[in-house]
């Protein structure tokens, strides 16, 4: 049996793992504000932490990173480099990144992971390998390589999981699961109890999420044509960056052209709020998610919801009650379900108020931080054997 994870008066190294990317700029490697917050107060508790995950270079519009992460106290970055050019140099990218990942990981004493994610499967494992004692931080459906991830999910000591759906998932294979408290710019003061509801257009319909396919945009698009061609008078706005931002800005229907606009990352929080408070209906037609964020943004600034259920939503959203459900991949159901909002002002409030009431509930029962659910699992574990 090996010795124990950490001497007993030390606080603990850890190696944090995530699943987006660092957003590098010319000034340092930048993260979202919420991401940000957690590092800063996790590197605070523990006295050392080290984060990584994948860098990309910044271009204007394609990334929600706002916040210098560089010269944080007790916070280290690595970035790693991914040839992304092809699937192929991409995967060889991976293991010519393993020797880096498992120094890394030998050097610290705990690793926390983001999962799913490639390069934090591939640190679980490592760290299943060298013996060092991990937590799991669960954001969505275990999808990749369902083999290797059930190894990792079996040998992590803790998870961390952002829907009561994926606490049970995890329940299967590890006796320590917990919901983790979101990582929120909001307080229960910043909760819009009741927002008056327009009766007549241009209607504001709002997206914000990451500008892809699996988060719906071409059905949103599609639903958007639908909308224009019964003669609603909208505009859609899209607030977000990633990848394929080009490609959905250069594939927009000429007829879309003054209905549509691509805001790109609104980095600005009070830019942000003032696009869900001016919102008529707030759509989200996600493929796959845990619980997204902005879901909570929406549900805060009294953006009437239209979203998928997948993932963990179904456990907070209630459709007809705080929200109205859409099924995956559906355009006429977007398009109908939003002509149903517009056309119902007092739907529109319900719904509202009932979202609103629905996360003052939540927020009652987050008496700890993610950052302070961490640290306090790895204090409770830290002198147990790695072999565990």
């Amino acid at each position: 049996m090996s010795s124990p994870i950490s001497p007993v008066g030390r606080q603990a190294m850890l190696l944090c793992v995530g699943n987006g990317g660092f957003c590098r700029k010319a000034d340092g490697l930048y993260e979202d504000a919420q991401t940000v917050c957690f590092l800063v107060e996790l590197a605070q508790m523990t006295g050392g932490l080290t984060a990584c995950q994948p860098v990309v270079d910044y271009r204007n519009g394609e990334c929600f990173c706002e916040q210098n992460l560089t010269g944080q106290p007790h916070l280290r970055l690595v970035g790693l480099e991914l040839w992304r050019s092809s699937r192929v140099l991409k995967s060889v990218s991976y293991l010519c990144a393993v020797p880096r990942l498992a120094r890394e990981i030998n050097r610290t004493d705990w690793v926390y992971l983001f999962m799913p994610g490639n390069v934090s499967l591939l640190c679980g494992l490592l760290a299943v390998a060298l013996r060092k004692p991990f937590g799991v931080y669960l954001r969505g459906e275990l999808i990749i390589a369902p083999p290797l991830t059930r190894l990792v999910m079996s040998r992590t000591r803790f998870v961390l999981a952002s829907s009561p759906h994926l606490c049970e998932r995890a329940r299967k294979s590890c006796g320590d699961v917990e919901l983790v408290t979101p990582m929120l710019d909001l307080a229960v003061e910043d909760i819009v109890g009741c927002r008056a509801q327009r009766k007549s257009g241009p209607w504001n319909i709002l997206f914000v999420g990451r500008v892809e396919s699996r988060k719906g945009i071409l059905e949103l698009v599609k639903a958007a044509e639908l909308l224009r061609a019964k003669g609603v008078d909208f505009v859609l706005n899209l607030a977000g960056g990633g990848p394929e931002l080009g490609q959905h800005q250069r594939s927009l229907p000429g007829g879309l052209a003054n209905r549509v606009q691509f805001l790109g990352a609104v980095a600005d929080r009070h830019a942000l709020r003032e696009l869900y408070l001016k919102a008529d209906v707030f759509v989200f037609p996600s493929h796959d998610e845990g619980f997204p964020r902005v879901l909570y943004e929406a549900m805060a600034f009294g953006a009437p919801i239209i979203t998928t259920f997948v993932g963990g939503i179904s456990s907070v959203m209630s459709d007809g009650v705080n929200c109205l459900r859409i099924d995956v991949g559906h355009a006429e159901q977007i398009a109908s379900r939003t002509l149903e909002l517009i056309n119902d002002a007092d739907l529109r409030a319900r719904i509202s108020k009932e979202a609103s009431r629905s996360l003052q509930k939540l927020m009652a029962g987050w008496s700890r931080s993610h950052a302070q659910q961490v640290s306090g699992k790895v204090m409770a574990n830290r002198t147990l054997p790695a072999s565990l």
